[in-house]
């Protein structure tokens, strides 16, 4: 698990799955970076878990940031192989 002062989320997840991110309270929004997708805009339920698609896409990288005024906080998640 990684964890910035804003977001908690995996450093790894399976290709095809989902993953789930942990917002800090106070926080609406994330935006979403995924590889095949748009760069898009995903609002935070008030549990503060928002649960990501994970494209088919072994070896890319989802980024996940909140921006908060001027700082930005991103975590980057590794796309793996399901095991077989």
């Amino acid at each position: 698990m990684q964890s910035g002062q804003v977001l908690k989320a995996p450093s790894t997840a399976p290709a095809g799955g989902a993953v789930q991110v942990t917002v800090q309270a106070g926080v609406h929004e994330v935006w979403v970076d995924a590889p095949g997708a748009p760069y898009r805009k995903q609002r935070v339920p008030r549990s503060g878990r928002v649960t990501i698609a994970v494209p088919n896409a072994p070896g890319e990288v989802i980024a996940v940031s909140v921006v908060r005024g001027a700082v930005v906080q991103t975590v980057l998640i590794s796309i793996v192989a399901p095991a077989p």
